[in-house]
């Protein structure tokens, strides 16, 4: 007789907890399942500016520099098809043009917040985008 040993280790322990939070925090803002990416370029002004905005609404983010990681520009580049910055990969989406910088905080905050319902939040945005899927 075999037996084969259960351990739980980190990668394992994170999983259940995402999934936990996941049915927890459902539409909720906090969604711990949210991840978004800001490509950018350090001395973009717009690209300083859609940060600012979005550290002032709290929003969580990830700063992807494509100076200091030109491979990650390419990355973005061959994503979107489009080479400006900033650009948002934002759940199922990236966005690679818009029309103020708030307007983009508002399209990535109802994207946020859209919970299950991110096809129909699409329809509405204001932003131009790619889908990831």
């Amino acid at each position: 007789m075999h037996f084969h040993s259960f351990v739980l280790n980190t990668d394992m322990i994170l999983f259940f907890f995402v999934l936990f939070a996941s049915f927890l925090f459902k539409n909720s803002f906090f969604c711990i399942l949210f991840h978004m990416k800001i490509y950018i370029k350090p001395y973009c002004p717009h690209c300083i500016r859609l940060l600012s905005l979005l550290d002032s609404e709290n929003v969580e983010y990830e700063v992807i520099d494509i100076i200091k990681s030109p491979e990650q520009g390419v990355i973005m580049q061959k994503i979107s098809g489009h080479t400006g910055v900033p650009q948002v990969a934002i759940k199922t989406i990236i966005i690679y043009d818009y029309g103020t910088e708030e307007t983009l905080v508002a399209d990535i905050l109802s994207l946020i917040k859209s919970g299950d319902q991110e096809e129909d939040i699409r329809k509405n945005l204001t932003s131009q985008f790619t889908s990831l899927v």
